[in-house]
């Protein structure tokens, strides 16, 4: 059985309980065979732990310390260049906009409805694997639509530039991890709550794990 291992802020870069949990349940399984994809803080982290030959691969996503997730995900510059033109304001209104203010309003909600939030993370994947990340976050589009769902809440539209701009900011470093295609697994483990879990979504919508 092969198992995708989603981590945030623990194993195999950071150490604590449930690290120490990880590390054991992965080398004790020795019939089972796992990518691990740790979501990082920085894109500095090192190994802390001593992988077994039963992981098949380890991905990182930092989180902060890089801009564009091209620093780490291994794309050719021919596909950077190549997203980069698809990526103009108008592919960028009809083809993401209007499912990241579907997945603004599920977060408004608490996610009240998980099958539209989960339809709206995949929709947004699938558009960042044909188009520039960075150059979609930081279109007129993308903000028009940030600010138009802040503005029509009641609560919310009462913050001021400098917290809507912070919200966003964060928004966008989060959202990174749909960047992240995962490999066809038989199963996803989520082992803590976090940003990981949202790659589990993915894997679940895009090949059925």
């Amino acid at each position: 059985m092969e198992v995708l291992f989603l981590t945030s802020g623990v194993y195999p870069h950071y150490r604590g309980g449930v690290s120490t949990w990880a590390d054991n349940l992965i080398n004790k399984l020795t019939d089972f065979s796992f990518t691990i994809v740790s979501v990082v803080s920085n894109p500095h982290v090192e190994l802390v732990y001593e992988i077994p030959s039963n992981v098949k691969n380890i991905f990182t996503i930092p989180l902060w310390g890089s801009e564009r997730p091209e620093e780490y995900n291994k794309t050719s510059m021919l596909e950077i260049i190549r997203r980069a033109s698809k990526s103009n304001e108008k592919s960028i209104e009809h083809g993401f906009s209007p499912y990241y203010a579907q997945f603004l309003r599920q977060c408004i909600l608490g996610g009240d409805d998980p099958s539209s939030l989960a339809f709206s993370l995949y929709k947004m994947h699938e558009f960042f694997e044909k188009h520039d990340f960075y150059r979609t976050m930081r279109s007129e589009s993308v903000w028009n639509t940030f600010r138009e769902v802040i503005v029509d809440n009641i609560i919310l539209s009462k913050i001021n530039l400098y917290q809507a701009i912070n919200i966003a900011r964060t928004l966008e470093r989060y959202l990174k991890v749909l960047t992240f295609s995962p490999p066809k697994t038989d199963v996803s483990h989520l082992c803590i709550a976090g940003v990981a879990g949202i790659i589990g979504v993915i894997a679940k919508l895009k090949h059925g794990t």
